[in-house]
């Protein structure tokens, strides 16, 4: 993960936002798909994930956002700016309780299966082996409880819906659909993901969308 995307995209034909992202990361492949489901112009542009790049983000981490001289980092944020700024359908329920419900997914990505999911089985099963190294087992399997729960957890609050906070798309989906593909990938998201029709009906669903097939990367 070594290079960032630039995101340049705007509601009218001149270039003028920059998002800054992991090529591959999930919260970068989350942004890509928000800007495109929202149908926002976007184009890209590699560079190396050094250096000036990272200056908008004290903590040196991706995804970092730029917009007619507003500065913004982190996921949520971004993602509701982005959503409540520029045209196109809402991806927020205007409902309190399907509302509330789509923060609560949010969180418990951020909070439990994003560390779980990606933070430990992702990075030891996909990217350690890309850089030469070997995955630390220990790391997975202390993981694998929270990951497991995480999934369980989606799938009772998805239940026989068809999105996971109402009857559209919301943050909510793009916010899982990365962090599923990914863990996925792996033995241990196998295993978890086995036993859940509900969050596999939803995947095979989501998955087929062009803003998912858009952004989707190539390991190695």
């Amino acid at each position: 993960m070594s290079n960032v995307i630039d995101f340049r995209c705007g509601s009218q034909p001149e270039v003028t936002d920059k998002t800054r992202d992991a090529g591959t990361s999930p919260e970068g492949r989350l942004r890509q798909k928000l800007l495109a489901a929202i149908d926002l112009q976007i184009s890209a542009a590699k560079a190396e994930a050094n250096g000036e790049e990272f200056v908008r983000q004290p903590f040196a981490k991706v995804p970092a956002f730029e917009h007619d001289g507003f500065e913004l980092y982190e996921t949520g944020a971004i993602m509701h700016y982005v959503d409540e700024t520029f045209a196109g359908p809402s991806l927020q329920p205007g409902e309190p309780r399907e509302r509330a419900r789509m923060m609560q997914v949010m969180g418990l990505i951020n909070a439990y299966a994003y560390p779980s999911c990606i933070g430990a089985c992702v990075i030891q099963r996909l990217v350690v082996p890309l850089t030469g190294g070997t995955p630390d087992e220990d790391v997975v399997a202390e993981a694998v409880p929270l990951a497991t729960t995480s999934v369980e957890a989606l799938e009772t609050l998805l239940d026989g819906n068809e999105f996971l906070a109402g009857d559209s798309l919301s943050l909510a989906d793009l916010h899982v659909a990365p962090i599923y593909d990914y863990f996925s990938q792996t033995p241990e998201g196998e295993t978890a993901l086995a036993g859940t029709p509900n969050l596999r009906r939803w995947w095979a669903a989501i998955s087929q969308r062009e803003s998912v097939q858009k952004t989707k990367p190539a390991l190695g």
